[in-house]
């Protein structure tokens, strides 16, 4: 997928973004480092990531107010969930009139369901049964005749299974 299309896409899920909020310039230096930092990404994951990186570059940009010195835009908290994992996230906007709010709770919602970007982003490999080997061994199949396994037996018994 070319940087474009991820603008285009990005623009158009938050709303229709213009150009005058954050120029395509400055997304496709957004979306070269996403590309950058996970090289083997998948389409899915880039428009997620990337979006997610453009929300907070927003965040960012709006915490400066209009005397640009308002809110070191820096991370206060953070919140994503994946699975069992959580981690929560938080902007430091200080009193700024911007939309920073707006943005936050945008990317709030997005941490908190990454498939709304309109795809399955992250497969989840927890329930997966594949790839897993049981072996079982059952009393019949036990050979404790081997002069070896007679050694691991405590000398009170005869058997694994006493």
């Amino acid at each position: 997928m070319d940087n474009i299309s991820v603008i285009e896409y990005i623009r158009f899920w938050l709303g229709n973004l213009p150009e005058s909020v954050i120029s395509d310039e400055d997304m496709g230096k957004i979306i070269d480092l996403v590309r950058a930092q996970y090289p083997s990404i998948s389409d899915c994951e880039l428009l997620y990531r990337s979006t997610v990186a453009v929300l907070e570059w927003l965040i960012r940009q709006d915490s400066q107010g209009s005397s640009g010195t308002v809110g070191s835009g820096e991370v206060k908290k953070r919140t994503e969930e994946r699975g069992r994992t959580k981690i929560s996230q938080e902007w430091d906007v200080g009193t700024s009139g911007g939309t920073t709010g707006s943005w936050d709770s945008i990317l709030e919602d997005l941490l908190a369901n990454p498939d709304s970007i309109g795809c399955s982003v992250f497969v989840d490999n927890a329930t997966s049964n594949t790839g897993s080997v049981i072996i079982g061994v059952t009393k019949d199949r036990f050979d404790t005749a081997s002069p070896w396994r007679q050694n691991l037996l405590s000398p009170k018994k005869k058997s694994w299974y006493d």
